[in-house]
């Protein structure tokens, strides 16, 4: 009886397949928790963006690369923008929280989310077809 090696490939294929997505999902979890605490820093800083009204300004920039201390920068924008800093400051955010959004705009980490669904997704398929283009190699030989 003829041996069938290219069912033996698929099998094996589909076998190292799902093995690649165990690790892939096990990486992706490892890789969750930064991700996980990425996001959460982008929530609140994005809830204090908008509770308070604070938007980005690009002389704050200029203003840091000219060696002017956080302090003094908060202070100035706060009274420019009318702020009621001991309202922020009491809903827990610092300053540093506050230069944070003035500096650069919170943006959500949506690549790291789109990265964490590709591990086990590359991980099943990678091997998968691997082994699936090394059997159909062997089938095409074999073939008279």
């Amino acid at each position: 009886m003829p041996v069938n090696v290219t069912e033996g490939f698929r099998r094996l294929a589909l076998v190292f397949g799902l093995l690649g997505l165990v690790a892939g999902l096990i990486v992706a979890t490892v890789e969750a928790f930064p991700a996980a605490a990425e996001f959460q820093k982008y929530s609140r800083l994005n809830k204090l963006k908008n509770d308070f009204n604070i938007r980005s300004i690009y002389r704050v920039r200029d203003a840091e690369n000219a060696g002017v201390p956080d302090d003094e920068i908060f202070t100035v924008v706060a009274a420019h923008e009318k702020w009621n800093t001991e309202a922020i400051l009491r809903a827990g955010y610092s300053k540093a929280d506050v230069l944070s959004v003035l500096k650069d705009s919170p943006t959500a980490p949506i690549f790291d989310l789109f990265a964490l669904a590709m591990f086990p997704i590359a991980g099943f398929f990678i091997p998968w077809g691997a082994l699936r283009s090394i059997g159909w190699m062997i089938d095409g030989f074999r073939r008279p």
